[in-house]
């Protein structure tokens, strides 16, 4: 029997990163302008942490730690930057690039994440998440990931996205340019679609509590409309997306470290859970909430955004989908 709940040692972590999230990156900062995006003014103090520690085996974070931080760095939607430079120490490590990795690992360098929006009119074209004018940049690739030096991206043209709280480049991949690190690794892949699909767990479940408060606390017909038996039907829902969502997220998770039971099968069903309740949950926390919902007061329009930005990322869900109907014994374990 696997057990899912947290060890002690998990919630220490959890405890930890919760505590720095909560008094140094809620979801408020947003209002505070563009100059919080991308997260990086606390670059140092996350390398401290030991939050971008896990491709360093002395560090002795495993992809469950790993899933455990950033299920709570989803509650403060913190910078997809920061999914992205982790991703890329463990690409350095796995090709070999041990100075590359360190950098990484210590915060000295930061990376994009990026993903291709090819037409036929533009081939190469891709989007730049959280990029800073030096940022290498990693994207998916079919068997793995594939990490870019900056110069790789040219033609670059701000653009306004739809979640604002980051920030979007439209760039052309340099003709003849290759990855500085990219192997055939589905592991690594595998890893990127556990940690996102923590990363919007974790926003799933902060607007489930969001709409659980709001309910307890705005009166209608002179009694709270959390006694109305269709927002507790609404709240009843985000709990069970959330707690789906958790279960699949720690599973897969789990699945990943042990190298057993279809670990490609169950991360990518472990991405699909999760999108689709933190998109879910940000919905129906917007319609608790009423006509306060529809103004930018309500912080779930700020989970709502992220929900829609990460269903993009490792195949979208048209290629999740794909992964969960192939024949089980095109599942067997690879390194």
């Amino acid at each position: 029997m696997i057990d899912l709940l947290p060890s002690a040692g998990d919630e220490a972590i959890i405890d930890s990163v919760r505590a720095y999230v909560t008094a140094e990156l809620p979801v408020s900062r947003f209002r505070e302008g563009a100059r919080t995006r991308g997260d990086f003014d606390h670059w140092n103090r996350f390398a401290e942490l030991g939050w971008l520690s896990g491709a360093d085996p002395a560090a002795g974070v495993d992809v469950v730690a790993e899933m455990l931080i950033f299920r709570e760095l989803g509650v403060g939607l913190v910078s997809p930057a920061l999914l992205a430079t982790v991703l890329a120490a463990h690409l350095a490590t796995a090709d070999g690039q041990r100075r590359l990795a360190a950098e990484l690992t210590q915060g000295h360098r930061h990376v994009a994440l990026a993903y291709h929006v090819a037409t036929a009119n533009r081939p190469n074209y891709l989007y730049i998440i959280d990029g800073q004018a030096d940022s290498l940049f990693l994207t998916g690739t079919e068997g793995g990931l594939a990490l870019w030096d900056a110069v790789a991206a040219q033609n670059r043209v701000e653009l306004h996205p739809f979640d604002a709280t980051t920030s979007l480049t439209g760039a052309i991949v340099a003709p003849g340019a290759k990855p500085i690190a990219a192997i055939p690794s589905p592991t690594l892949l595998q890893r990127a679609r556990v940690l996102t699909a923590a990363m919007a767990t974790g926003s799933a479940e902060t607007t489930q509590k969001l709409a659980v408060d709001y309910a307890k606390i705005r009166h209608a017909f002179g009694r709270p409309i959390g006694s109305f038996q269709a927002i507790q039907h609404h709240c009843a829902n985000m709990a069970m997306r959330s707690e789906t969502a958790r279960s699949q997220v720690v599973f897969a998770a789990l699945c990943l470290r042990e190298n057993m039971f279809e670990p490609i099968f169950q991360s990518a069903a472990a991405a699909l859970v999760a999108s689709d309740a933190a998109l879910e949950n940000a919905q129906t926390c917007i319609q608790v909430h009423g006509g306060v919902g529809l103004t930018f007061d309500c912080e779930a329009h700020y989970h709502l955004k992220r929900a829609h930005s990460l269903r993009w990322l490792w195949g979208a869900t048209a290629g999740l989908c794909e992964q969960l109907l192939l024949p089980a014994a095109l599942y067997e374990v690879q390194p």
